[in-house]
């Protein structure tokens, strides 16, 4: 611990408040994230009812100026699932979301 009137260094600042938005994303986040699959799924369709249904995504249409709207729309840049329940999408459907999404 730290004694008291001692002052924080840089890095320990650092590492403590990152710790404390991790912390907070998660508390923010109340448990959205990406349920797409698990590994004893099989058919692979990792994606298809957790996007679907995503709580972040349902968020992230009624609000997308919130804070938890932006992560979600940050996190479809790269999420695995949101990309494999995209091309599951038959052709039109899936021009549709996109475009709403992009």
């Amino acid at each position: 611990m730290k004694e008291k009137g001692k002052k924080l260094t840089r890095a320990e600042y650092l590492r403590l408040s990152g710790a404390g938005i991790i912390a907070a994303m998660a508390v923010l986040s109340l448990g959205m994230g990406c349920s797409g699959g698990t590994s004893g799924d099989s058919g692979g369709d990792t994606g298809k009812k957790g996007c679907a249904d995503c709580p972040a995504r349902k968020n992230y249409d009624k609000d997308p100026a919130s804070l938890t709207g932006r992560l979600w729309k940050w996190h479809i840049r790269f999420c695995p699932g949101w990309k494999g329940y995209i091309s599951s999408l038959p052709e039109d459907e899936r021009r549709a979301v996109l475009e709403k999404y992009k």
